[in-house]
């Protein structure tokens, strides 16, 4: 907190959930989103409320304008809450009788009282929900399930969160949990790390999180015509995930802090993302790799170093 450009708003508040709340009990499974349910309870638990409404996000979204300014905000009442639309779209059998009602997901806008009624229901489901292929919705399904049990449906909003954008967009927030590519260009979430719940890779270039690590490259304009959506988003999530890198490393990083505000983003390098592949010659699979600079990025021209992504420039390697 005392990092946080926040840290003087009386308003701004961190809360710190105890214990390993990801492991299942009955059966060991490490499932990172079990931990949701328990640390909102502990959280609630710590603090008494005063504020009328709830909203619960996920951490992968990036916010284009306040969601506390978004009118859906006044609709929120007793026995009645908010959340983005679309997520009816998203099940893997297991969720077949949640009623369309219910069938919410993030941002969530909740009345305080009936999160903290939904709150034992939505852990117990989490830990006995079936898990089918990766399993990784159980706890949202657990979520909706409760609601429903509990007979708090959803109001429905269209632009409180949405997973792609157009030039016309006026959503408030970017939910990017999906991959993105138009030409040369990708980005999954996971891709800029060391690997998330499905995989793990074994990059040479490090993430651009860590101290003296390029930043991501950011692309030229998207083109305008009725089939920009994915180069839209891509312009957008690759600018706001380059602002926070950066934000975090003038932190936390000193010298990067100094390197920054005298050169600029370019000081350490640019890189880009692309999805999982391999390199000959070297084990594991890559998602990041490094690109000329001082090139003009273009849409269709992958420019990495040594004109090939698995290059010992493009790469980070000794040759």
């Amino acid at each position: 907190m005392s990092k946080s450009p926040l840290r003087d708003d009386s308003r701004f508040r961190a809360f710190f959930a105890q214990g390993n709340l990801e492991v299942i009990p009955t059966t060991g499974e490490h499932y990172p989103a079990r931990s949701r349910p328990h640390a909102v309870e502990q959280w609630m638990r710590a603090h008494f409320l005063t504020e009328d409404v709830v909203a619960i996000l996920d951490p992968d979204m990036a916010f284009l304008k306040p969601v506390s300014q978004h009118p859906s905000v006044r609709q929120v009442a007793r026995g009645k809450m908010v959340s983005s639309s679309g997520w009816q779209d998203y099940g893997d059998g297991t969720n077949a009788d949640i009623k369309p009602d219910y069938a919410s997901g993030p941002i969530w806008l909740i009345d305080p009282v009936d999160l903290q009624t939904l709150i034992p229901q939505w852990e117990k489901l989490t830990d006995t929900w079936p898990k089918v292929t990766d399993g990784l919705m159980r706890e949202q399904f657990s979520f909706q399930k409760s609601a429903m049990m509990h007979k708090i449906p959803a109001t429905f909003v269209d632009d409180l969160a949405s997973e792609m954008l157009s030039l016309e967009d006026d959503t408030y927030a970017l939910h990017y949990f999906r991959s993105y590519a138009h030409g040369t260009w990708g980005f999954h979430k996971a891709l800029a790390s060391t690997g998330w719940y499905a995989d793990q890779f074994s990059n040479s270039v490090p993430s651009p999180v860590e101290c003296g690590a390029p930043l991501l490259q950011q692309p030229p304009p998207p083109p305008k015509n009725d089939e920009n959506y994915q180069a839209v988003t891509l312009s957008v999530v690759l600018k706001v995930m380059n602002n926070a890198f950066r934000a975090q490393r003038e932190a936390y990083c000193p010298d990067d802090a100094v390197a920054f505000k005298r050169d600029g983003p370019k000081t350490f390098g640019l890189m880009r993302l692309m999805q999982p592949r391999g390199c000959p010659e070297r084990q594991g699979e890559f998602t990041r790799y490094r690109v000329d600079p001082n090139a003009d990025p273009e849409w269709d021209k992958a420019q990495a170093l040594g004109n090939n992504e698995c290059s010992a420039e493009a790469q980070m390697l000794q040759k």
